[in-house]
């Protein structure tokens, strides 16, 4: 983004319809603000994740005595705030390629493959979850 600003237009897409298409715009300014959105999830979710705040129905030291539930949350944890960095960045990236002039349509696999990146491994490690939660 600082290397191509001087060719950055002063309006740029704001938000995308479902297609993938610009539908809103605004000043150039907000170009930054997916990777630094995603920085701030990142951050918050590693955080979040790092303390004892979390409240896990059923969930208890007795019933996790080897800490493999804990371990499997801390893991969704980092595997979901890594993922909000990536979709924001590779968000970012697509929309340097359109101002460059080398514009990535992909229509309404751009939010399938978003949402796959980001509910994915919730359900995943849910799913994962349930069936430690059986074996204790």
């Amino acid at each position: 983004i600082l290397y191509n600003w001087s060719i950055i237009p002063n309006e740029v897409p704001t938000h995308y319809n479902a297609k993938g298409e610009p539908d809103q715009w605004g000043n150039k300014w907000f170009i930054f603000f997916p990777p630094l959105f995603g920085l701030v999830m990142w951050g918050f979710i590693r955080t979040v994740g790092s303390i004892k705040i979390l409240n896990i129905p059923g969930y208890t030291d007795e019933k996790d005595k080897n800490g493999a539930q804990k371990k499997n949350d801390k893991i969704l944890m980092l595997i979901v705030s890594n993922m909000m960095l990536l979709v924001m960045s590779l968000l970012s990236m697509k929309e340097m390629l359109s101002i460059l002039g080398h514009p990535i349509h992909l229509g309404y696999a751009q939010i399938i493959i978003m949402l796959t990146l980001l509910v994915g491994p919730v359900l995943f490690f849910s799913y994962r979850s349930v069936k430690l939660g059986n074996q204790n």
